[in-house]
Protein backbone atom coordinates (compact mmCIF):
# COMPACT_ATOMS: atom_id res chain seq x y z
CA UNK A 1 0.00 0.00 0.00
CA UNK A 2 1.61 3.44 -0.81
CA UNK A 3 1.13 6.36 0.93
CA UNK A 4 0.42 9.84 -0.84
CA UNK A 5 3.09 11.94 -1.24
CA UNK A 6 2.31 15.54 -0.16
CA UNK A 7 2.66 18.16 -3.06
CA UNK A 8 5.01 21.10 -2.75
CA UNK A 9 2.21 23.37 -1.81
CA UNK A 10 1.10 21.52 1.75
CA UNK A 11 4.83 21.24 1.95
CA UNK A 12 5.12 24.34 2.20
CA UNK A 13 1.76 25.22 4.02
CA UNK A 14 3.13 22.87 6.93
CA UNK A 15 6.42 24.36 7.58
CA UNK A 16 4.93 27.91 6.96
CA UNK A 17 2.13 26.80 10.18
CA UNK A 18 5.51 25.63 11.93
CA UNK A 19 7.24 29.15 11.64
CA UNK A 20 4.30 31.05 12.33
CA UNK A 21 3.52 29.73 15.47
CA UNK A 22 -0.07 28.65 14.46
CA UNK A 23 0.83 24.71 14.81
CA UNK A 24 0.28 23.56 18.50
CA UNK A 25 1.99 21.31 20.24
CA UNK A 26 -0.12 19.46 23.08
CA UNK A 27 1.67 18.72 25.85
CA UNK A 28 0.46 15.82 28.52
CA UNK A 29 0.13 16.95 32.29
CA UNK A 30 3.17 15.67 34.05
CA UNK A 31 2.91 12.86 36.53
CA UNK A 32 3.17 13.04 40.04
CA UNK A 33 6.25 11.38 41.16
CA UNK A 34 6.04 8.86 43.60
CA UNK A 35 6.86 10.97 46.65
CA UNK A 36 3.28 13.02 45.77
CA UNK A 37 1.54 9.38 44.89
CA UNK A 38 2.32 8.86 48.75
CA UNK A 39 1.65 12.12 50.10
CA UNK A 40 -1.34 11.48 48.71
CA UNK A 41 -1.99 7.81 49.81
CA UNK A 42 -1.16 8.91 53.50
CA UNK A 43 -3.50 11.93 53.16
CA UNK A 44 -1.01 14.30 53.51
CA UNK A 45 -1.10 16.50 50.33
CA UNK A 46 -2.78 19.31 52.20
CA UNK A 47 -0.21 19.79 54.95
CA UNK A 48 1.05 23.18 55.21
CA UNK A 49 3.72 22.62 57.04
CA UNK A 50 7.09 19.97 57.37
CA UNK A 51 6.37 19.67 61.31
CA UNK A 52 3.45 17.67 59.47
CA UNK A 53 5.07 15.96 57.09
CA UNK A 54 7.74 14.98 60.26
CA UNK A 55 4.89 13.53 62.18
CA UNK A 56 3.78 10.56 60.23
CA UNK A 57 6.03 7.09 61.03
CA UNK A 58 4.85 5.69 58.04
CA UNK A 59 6.16 8.30 55.36
CA UNK A 60 9.46 8.62 58.01
CA UNK A 61 9.87 4.91 56.82
CA UNK A 62 9.09 5.63 52.94
CA UNK A 63 11.78 7.82 52.61
CA UNK A 64 14.24 6.06 54.30
CA UNK A 65 13.14 2.86 51.77
CA UNK A 66 13.29 4.93 48.58
CA UNK A 67 15.43 8.26 49.49
CA UNK A 68 18.52 6.80 47.24
CA UNK A 69 15.88 5.80 43.93
CA UNK A 70 12.87 7.94 43.99
CA UNK A 71 12.84 11.72 44.39
CA UNK A 72 12.24 12.98 48.57
CA UNK A 73 12.10 16.58 48.65
CA UNK A 74 15.54 17.52 50.12
CA UNK A 75 13.91 19.72 52.43
CA UNK A 76 11.88 16.45 53.86
CA UNK A 77 15.05 14.40 54.47
CA UNK A 78 16.73 17.41 56.20
CA UNK A 79 13.45 17.09 58.58
CA UNK A 80 13.88 13.21 59.15
CA UNK A 81 17.37 13.39 59.30
CA UNK A 82 18.37 11.15 55.81
CA UNK A 83 21.42 11.58 53.83
CA UNK A 84 21.69 9.91 50.77
CA UNK A 85 24.13 8.18 48.67
CA UNK A 86 24.27 11.09 46.30
CA UNK A 87 25.35 13.35 49.41
CA UNK A 88 27.78 10.94 51.02
CA UNK A 89 29.80 10.68 47.60
CA UNK A 90 29.88 14.00 47.35
CA UNK A 91 30.85 14.99 50.54
CA UNK A 92 33.67 12.29 50.19
CA UNK A 93 34.79 9.96 53.11
CA UNK A 94 32.73 10.85 56.58
CA UNK A 95 36.12 11.81 58.84
CA UNK A 96 36.34 9.13 61.34
CA UNK A 97 36.89 6.89 57.72
CA UNK A 98 39.15 9.02 56.58
CA UNK A 99 41.19 9.28 59.66
CA UNK A 100 41.22 5.41 59.64
CA UNK A 101 42.93 5.24 56.32
CA UNK A 102 45.10 8.07 57.31
CA UNK A 103 46.52 5.79 60.17
CA UNK A 104 46.98 2.58 57.87
CA UNK A 105 48.89 4.56 55.30
CA UNK A 106 51.25 5.72 58.15
CA UNK A 107 51.13 1.83 59.73
CA UNK A 108 52.38 0.30 56.35
CA UNK A 109 55.02 3.48 55.52
CA UNK A 110 56.38 2.51 58.97
CA UNK A 111 56.88 -0.51 58.64
CA UNK A 112 58.78 -0.18 55.28
CA UNK A 113 61.00 1.77 57.25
Amino acid sequence: MKTKQKTKKEIRASRQSWVTGRATIINPAAKPTLYEVELERLGLQDASSIEELVESQELRKWCNFHKDSHYVPSSVLKAFNLTTCWDIERKGLPKFRAEFVREAQEDQTGAAA
